[in-house]
């Protein structure tokens, strides 16, 4: 998981890293909002029932 945070600082002012660390140690609300990454990726590795969702909004 160090990893993870680590590889989403990349590409970002290094200086404002530690701002955005310490915004996120804030409460585990702050820090998954800040680390979305890790529920996608948490997502992207789950099992799935092999069936699309679609939306009641979305054209047939």
């Amino acid at each position: 998981m160090v990893a993870l945070v680590e590889s989403t600082s990349q590409g970002r002012v290094p200086a404002l890293a530690p701002l955005r660390y310490a915004r996120m140690h804030a409460s585990p609300f702050a820090f998954f909002r800040g680390m979305a990454m890790i529920q996608a990726a948490d997502l992207a590795a789950g099992r799935t029932a092999g069936s699309r969702c679609r939306s009641a909004a979305t054209p047939t």
